[in-house]
């Protein structure tokens, strides 16, 4: 995917797949201040109707924060300094490629390990997960497709290498997996 006559990513720069990338993320973010202000509304209004389950709601919001949030941007992302494909010596930059084993690097500020496009669109299995059961294993699956796809676009434009975003998708899949355990019984689903 890199041009090694331009010496660059050409896809990185094309409309069509940074669209599709700002939907995954507008997609997430509305899905989350969707379940976080169901969770409001039932605070400030106890006795109406709530648009999701409160357990439903505190399930996405705290995964989402958990997941995403701390463990992908703001614990990893800000200590482990591996540069991102498009900056390193083997893509004609001037940083020393780093494997994801070493926390080690010389990017300063929203490094490569792990990808927070890649966590955002895993995430999106949470709600896939809580959909009625008929309907479940089609969503779920269609969310798999949609998050490996985006990673995937990642990983083309030169911004992760293949396990940024591969170990995104398994950090965030083990949060949800922990956090459906801790907020969900069988008949919230």
């Amino acid at each position: 995917f890199f041009d090694p006559v331009r010496g660059d990513f050409p896809l990185a720069i094309r409309w069509f797949p940074n669209l599709i990338r700002s939907i995954a993320h507008w997609t997430t973010l509305l899905i989350v201040l969707a379940a976080g202000g169901s969770l409001l509304a039932k605070i400030l209004f106890p006795r109406t109707k709530a648009l999701l389950s409160p357990r439903i709601a505190l399930f996405l919001v705290c995964s989402f924060a958990i997941g995403p949030g701390l463990i992908v941007n703001g614990i990893l992302k800000p200590t482990w300094a591996r540069p991102r494909p498009v900056f390193v010596q083997e893509f004609g930059k001037q940083q020393a490629f780093e494997p994801w084993w070493k926390s080690g690097g010389e990017c300063r500020s929203n490094c490569s390990f792990v990808s927070g496009d890649a966590a955002e669109a895993f995430w999106l299995l949470a709600p896939a997960s809580v959909t009625p059961p008929s309907i479940r294993p089609v969503a779920e699956v269609a969310v798999l497709g949609f998050a490996v796809a985006i990673s995937s676009l990642r990983v083309v434009f030169g911004r992760h290498f293949p396990t940024d975003v591969i170990f995104a998708g398994v950090i965030v899949v083990i949060v949800i997996a922990a956090c459906r355990s801790v907020f969900l019984r069988m008949d919230d689903i």
